[in-house]
C-alpha cells in the first residue's frame, strides 16, 4: 500500500481498532459472573441498601417491591425522597407502612457545595445501620436471592467493595447500540483487562464494607463528584480496601434510559467534566481521535480505492465487530446488533458533543433541578479517566 495520507489514515485507525479489539476481548474475558451459591452470609452478617430517588415515581414502587422481595436475614432499606416534586414521596411512604424494613428519608433542602445524589447518598448512610452498605438506583430490579449471595461472596473474598453489572434493557435500537458502546468504551476508559485498571463503581449496585467506609474520608470525599459511582470505590480504595466487579446479568436489570434522547440529556451532566477535566482541548483531541479511528478504515478506501486498503479495513472492523458480538453473547443482548457497532461509538462521540456544548454554554450543569459552576465541579473532581 503507497504511503499516501489515505493509506496511512487506513492503516492507523485500522491498527487503532486491532489494539481496542484486543483490549476489549481481554476485558471480556475478565469479567467474572456472581456464583451461585451460597445464598446467604454468615455470622448473622447485616445490609443496608439506600435507594435515593429524585421525581423517580415512574420506577420506585416496582424496584422496592423487588428489593422487598429479597429474604436476606437483617436486611435494612433506606429510600431516601431527594427533594422530588411528583408523587415519589408518597409512593415511598405508602409502601413503607406495609414493610417495617423500610425507612423513607425525606430531604427538601440540599446545602452548598453537594450534589444532590452524593448528599442523600451520605443523609441515608448516616441512618444506616448494616455491616454491609448497599447504594442502588431508583429503577433496579433484583431477583435470586442477589442480596445474600452478593454479601456472602465479599464476605468469602475479604471484600471492601463489591459492583455487580445488570442487564441493561433497551426499548430500542438506536438506544442499545449506543448503550453497549459506552460499555465498551468505559471498559477502556477504566483499563479493564489490565493491569493498570482503576477501581469501579455501578450505580445499579454499589456495596461498601460499613468499616472500609469509616475508614476512608467518607463521602463527603466525593460530595462534588459527577461520577460518584466510581467516586465510591475509589474512596475505597484510597482507604486500602480490596474492591471486585462482577457480572450479574440473570439477578440484575435495568433500563437505564428509557430513550436515546433522555440517554444525551443524562450524560450531558459528566461526559464532558470526565473526559476533559476542565480542558477543552483534551475534549477536542479525543473527539477528533475517535472521529478519525471509527471512519478511518470505512473512509478510507472508499476515498481512495485500493486492495489492500479495503482488506485492511475490513480485517479491522470484522475484528470490532467480532469482539461487540462476544460482548452481546455474554450479556444476553441482541447479537445481530453487533454488525451496527461502529454506529453506536460514533453516537457515543455525539454524546461527548452535546455534553461539551451544554457544560460551556451554561458554564456548569443542572442535576435534579440545582446548578453547579463548572469551576466547583472541577475542583471537586475525583474520577480522572
Amino acid at each position: 500500500m503507497s504511503q499516501d495520507p489515505l493509506s496511512l489514515l487506513v492503516l492507523v485507525t485500522s491498527a487503532a481498532w486491532l489494539w481496542l479489539g484486543w483490549r476489549w476481548n481481554r476485558a471480556i474475558s475478565g469479567l467474572p459472573c456472581l456464583p451461585a451459591t451460597p445464598t446467604q452470609p454468615k455470622d448473622g452478617t447485616t445490609l443496608s441498601v439506600i435507594i435515593t430517588a429524585c421525581d423517580e415515581a415512574d420506577t420506585i414502587e416496582p424496584a422496592l417491591r423487588s428489593l422487598l422481595s429479597q429474604t436476606l436475614p437483617g436486611l435494612e432499606l433506606i429510600a431516601v425522597n431527594d427533594r422530588s416534586v411528583d408523587g415519589t414521596g408518597e409512593i415511598l411512604d405508602r409502601v413503607a407502612m406495609s414493610d417495617d424494613r423500610l425507612r423513607v428519608v425525606h430531604i427538601t433542602t440540599l446545602p452548598e457545595g453537594w450534589l444532590g445524589k452524593v448528599h442523600a447518598m451520605h443523609r441515608a448512610t448516616e441512618v444506616a445501620t448494616g455491616d454491609w452498605i448497599l447504594y442502588t438506583d431508583a429503577d433496579v430490579h433484583f431477583s435470586g436471592e442477589v442480596l445474600g449471595r452478593a454479601v456472602a461472596h465479599a464476605e468469602a473474598e475479604s471484600l471492601d467493595h463489591l459492583t455487580l453489572l445488570p442487564t441493561m434493557v433497551s426499548s430500542n435500537l438506536l438506544l442499545d447500540v449506543t448503550v453497549m458502546a459506552f460499555a465498551q468504551m468505559l471498559f477502556h476508559a477504566i483499563g479493564m483487562g489490565t493491569r493498570k485498571q482503576i477501581p469501579f463503581g455501578a450505580g445499579a449496585f454499589n456495596m461498601v464494607r460499613r468499616a472500609a467506609l469509616e475508614r476512608s474520608e467518607g463521602l463527603e470525599w466525593i460530595k462534588m463528584e459527577v461520577a460518584d459511582d466510581t467516586g465510591l470505590a475509589l474512596l475505597i480504595a484510597n482507604a486500602g480496601g480490596r474492591s471486585d466487579f462482577l457480572v450479574a446479568i440473570d439477578e440484575l436489570r435495568v433500563q437505564w434510559y428509557p430513550s436515546l434522547p433522555a440517554m444525551f440529556r443524562g450524560l450531558e451532566k459528566n461526559a464532558y467534566i470526565l473526559v476533559s477535566q476542565g480542558k477543552s482541548l483534551r475534549m477536542v483531541g479525543a473527539l477528533l481521535a475517535g472521529g478519525l479511528a471509527v471512519w478511518g478504515p470505512a473512509l478510507g478506501p472508499l476515498l481512495q480505492p485500493s486492495l489492500a486498503a479495503t482488506i485492511i479495513g475490513s480485517g479491522a472492523l470484522l475484528v470490532f465487530v467480532g469482539v461487540t458480538l462476544r460482548l452481546r453473547l455474554f450479556l444476553h443482548s441482541r447479537p445481530w446488533a453487533a454488525l451496527l457497532a461502529p454506529l453506536g461509538i460514533l453516537l457515543i462521540g455525539m454524546v461527548a458533543m452535546w455534553s461539551t456544548f451544554r457544560t460551556l454554554r451554561q458554564g456548569g450543569i443542572t442535576w435534579r433541578g440545582t446548578f453547579y459552576p463548572l469551576d466547583q465541579l472541577i475542583a471537586g473532581q475525583r474520577v480522572k479517566l
